[in-house]
Formats: structure tokens, sequence, C-alpha cells
């Protein structure tokens, strides 16, 4: 197949695809109270944002409980600083634990008990991403501090949890794995006897087996993740063999990154596919270069190119290179990389005001792109900003005729109603991107929050 050839397969971000939600009433409120009789603190918060969250909160807001009536629900056994950072999480989707973190921690980092902490109260209120989410926070820690876990600290988390829960089993695998064998016989007191007996299964089975021990890390997480009936589980064992260029030069890629990028490589990997039954997918009609680009970007959410130099100290890839990474992006149907392409677009565009875009450049991205593609609506806006008259007309064969339909356009226009044409910048990008709602909504707040 060619990447010239193909076309966008509909809007949307594929990696992970964003749930549509219904508009929220923030008229209607609730009143929690977290704590014991007399130590409550209270909470007011949106009925409607913590329903879609919790399965406890949409059974409490039905009309067959009290608290429905009442509107006060009391949850007199959670930790408010617990709760605090739930409520944090349901409004923006991120974990802030400064509330809980001890006085003199200037990393910011919770403590693996305010961690259970947390993980038990979502456990409680019924909130599956929640729980997952603080197992990754383990592995964060653990990753950034190479931190043992205190048997006070497990004994704890063990009383709050229940027997098979995920938590459990991270912690067990992490405390056993990483504890020396000859530090067993003086370190067992204190620690739950879950862990005690799984310790001494494991040492005897290393003992007779010579196998190795690994401590659990970040690319381990979806073993520790519980799944929805019918969720795919992503899987950091299984790999796909992905052959490049004419050369055919050997990517060795996990499968479940692969295709939770691109529709192209989800469907390549079925078996369907002569390609999905033997777990090789050949992409002849590109290069290793932009192939790397797109792992690193789909494993980092970074884009990475070769720089050139702006001429005022800064660096971007050339403008022939991102085109030709957003023309791969249409190849294999991912709509956030290509609106990561033009992000980076536009901030060299800013960073460069006066430099109009090369001409070899511009034939080859309309050579990648499908007429009407956000980057070539890109292009022909800049391009007519930017381009003198004299310019235009001294290589006007070599223009792409859109090019020259959209200056004829302008020009009428403006010989209508004078008007200043403007130079689209970063700040506009959310004109140029593809968006997931079907209404076209505006992405602006959420592409703020994103660094380039």
């Amino acid at each position: 197949m060619s990447a010239e050839s193909s076309s966008s397969s509909g809007d949307g971000d594929v990696h992970p695809p964003p749930s549509k939600r219904a508009r929220r009433d923030y008229n209607d409120t609730l009143k929690v109270l977290v704590g014991g009789e007399g130590d409550s603190e209270e909470f007011t918060i949106h009925t409607a944002s913590v329903c879609t969250r919790s399965s406890f909160f949409k059974a409490a807001c039905s009309k067959e409980w009290i608290e429905a009536r009442e509107r006060i629900v009391r949850l007199p056994e959670a930790d408010s600083e617990a709760f605090e950072v739930f409520v944090h999480w349901i409004y923006t989707e991120k974990l802030d634990f400064s509330t809980m973190t001890e006085p003199g921690n200037v990393n910011y980092s919770p403590s693996h008990l305010n961690l259970g902490k947390v993980w038990a109260l979502a456990h409680y209120l019924g909130c599956t991403e929640l729980r997952n989410l603080v197992i990754d926070e383990f592995l964060n820690k653990w990753a950034r501090l190479d931190s043992h876990v205190h048997p006070s600290s497990l004994k704890r988390i063990w009383e709050m949890t229940p027997p098979g829960s995920t938590i459990r089993q991270l912690l067990l695998d992490y405390t056993v794995n990483r504890k020396r064998r000859e530090e067993e016989p003086s370190g067992a007191e204190g620690f739950p006897a879950e862990i005690v007996s799984e310790a001494a299964r494991r040492w005897m089975f290393i003992s007779k087996e010579g196998a190795r021990r690994l401590v659990p890390t970040l690319e381990d997480r979806c073993n520790y993740h519980e799944h929805g009936e019918g969720e795919p589980r992503s899987s950091y064992n299984e790999t796909i063999t992905v052959l490049v260029g004419p050369e055919e030069e050997k990517f060795i890629v996990h499968k479940s990154t692969a295709c939770d990028n691109s529709p192209f490589f989800e469907a390549a990997c079925s078996q369907h596919w002569v390609e999905g039954q033997e777990k090789v997918v050949r992409l002849p009609d590109t290069t290793p270069k932009l192939f790397a680009a797109f792992l690193h970007w789909a494993y980092s959410r970074e884009l990475k190119l070769d720089d050139e130099p702006d001429g005022r100290g800064g660096n971007y890839p050339r403008t022939f290179d991102l085109g030709s990474l957003w023309g791969l992006a249409n190849y294999l149907q991912t709509p956030a990389l290509r609106n990561k392409v033009i992000d980076r677009l536009l901030q060299k565009f800013d960073a460069m005001p006066l430099s109009p875009v090369p001409r070899a450049a511009l034939a080859h991205i309309w050579e990648v792109s499908p007429p009407e593609s956000t980057i070539r609506r890109l292009l022909v806006d800049v391009h007519i900003a930017r381009l003198s008259a004299e310019k235009f007309d001294q290589h006007r064969d070599e223009w792409p005729q859109e090019l020259i339909m959209a200056a004829a356009r302008h020009y009428f226009a403006i010989k209508k109603s004078p008007m200043t044409i403007k130079c689209p910048t970063f700040e506009e990008r959310c004109k140029y991107h593809e968006h997931e709602h079907e209404s076209g909504e505006s992405c602006q707040v959420h592409v703020k929050r994103e660094p380039a």
C-alpha cells in the first residue's frame, strides 16, 4: 500500500479513545460527610460528576436510598484527605496527593500507606479507573525511588483491602522479589502472613529452579490493572515485527502499543489478514527514520525528528520531514499524531515569521496528503499570508493548483472588502486539528494542558 493513496478513516484520537460524556448538570449538588461522628469533614460535590465516576454514589443517589432524598451521604470510615484526592480526580482526571504529603517531603511523593488509603477508598466507592491509577502511582514511585515498603504500612494496607485484590498482588510481588533472601529470617516479623508464606514459596522455587526474581515496573502495570468485561488487556509480552522500507529494516514493536495507536495495525494484526497470522507487517513505502518517529510518539507522546536551527537559537524539524510524518500518520490512521505535527509546524512558523514554506516541501506535502486535509489547509493559509505577489508570480507554475485557487479567492475577497491577511499562529492550532467530537467541539482547552 502507498501512504500517498491513503486517506483518513474518520475523526478521532485513537490512543486512548476518549469516551463521549453527556453534558453535566452543575446545578444539582450533594453533601458528603467524611469521617466519624463529631470529627467529620463536609464536602459539596456535583451529583452528575460523582455519579459518573462511582457506582457507590450512583446507587446512593437513586430514589431507593434515603441519601438521595436527604441529599447527604455519610462516609464515617473514610479518610478525609483520601476523599479530597478522589474529589480532585473526578473533576480533573488527575491525581493530586499534596494534601496527603508529609512535611519535609519536597518531592510531593505520597507514602505507600496514603496510596493504600486512596486505593481502599476507590474500592469502597466502586471506582475501577481510580484503583488502576493508584497502581500506576505505586509503580511510578518505585521507578523514582528504590524504596522498600515498611511492614507496618503493608499490614495496614492488608487490613483495608480484600484478599486477591490487585494492590495486594502488586505489593506482594514487589516486596518478595525486592527483598534479598538473606534478609528473610530477621525481617519476616511484622509482615502480613500472606507475604511471608509467598516469600518462602518463591525462595524455595528459586533455589530449585534457578529462576530470576523480577521486581514489577511501570511496563508491567497492565498485569495489576482491573479490566472491564470485554475490555482488551494490553500486554507488553506480545510483539510483532514491522519491516520498514525497501530494505525491510526490522522493528520489534509491542502489539498492544501499535494497535492502540493505529487502526491500520489493529486491522493488520487481526487473524483475517495474513500479517496477523504471521505477526509480520510490511511498510515498504516509508522510511525507518519516519517509523522510528512514529514509535517514539506512540510510546512517549513526544514528537522527535532531526532538528535544524531556526536562526534565533531554536531548533525545529524540517518542514519536509514534518510533512512526511503527517503522511505516515495519515496512512496509519492516527489523527492524534497528525494534530501533533500541525502543532509543531505552527510552532516553527511562529519562530520563523518571515520564512515561506520551501517549494520542495510544499510539493512533497501535496503528494502525501489528501485534498481538503488539515495540513494542506494550514499551508495554504500560511503561504497566502506570507508570500509576496512578486514571489508568487515568479514561481506560479510550481505552486499546487489548490494554493493558486485559494490565492484567487483571497484576492477577490480583499478587492470586495479590504482586509488584513494574518498568518496562522500556534494559539489558533485548534482550527487545524481533527476532533473526536461529531459536533466539532473545540479542543483548545484540552490542548493547552498538553505541552507540544
